[in-house]
């Protein structure tokens, strides 16, 4: 399997009720929600992810070849 295509959306949410109450934070609280959609050289999935994590708990990093930056 060759990886040609990795979509990934950071968000800066309130917290839903339901995921408030997994996370023991208040609903309402700032969430991040991390959305990563991963594609195969064949157009096929092979990993979706939806995660969101506490605002006051998130490292984000991001790493790419150079032509993706324009370089």
């Amino acid at each position: 399997m060759v990886v040609t295509k990795v979509n990934t959306k950071l968000e800066a949410l309130n917290a839903p009720n339901d995921i408030a109450r997994i996370m023991s934070i208040e609903p309402g609280a700032a969430v991040f929600n991390s959305h990563r959609m991963v594609e195969d050289q064949n157009g096929r999935y092979v990993e979706v992810c939806n995660n969101y994590a506490r605002a006051d708990c998130v490292y984000f990093f991001f790493s790419g070849a150079a032509d993706e930056f324009g370089g």
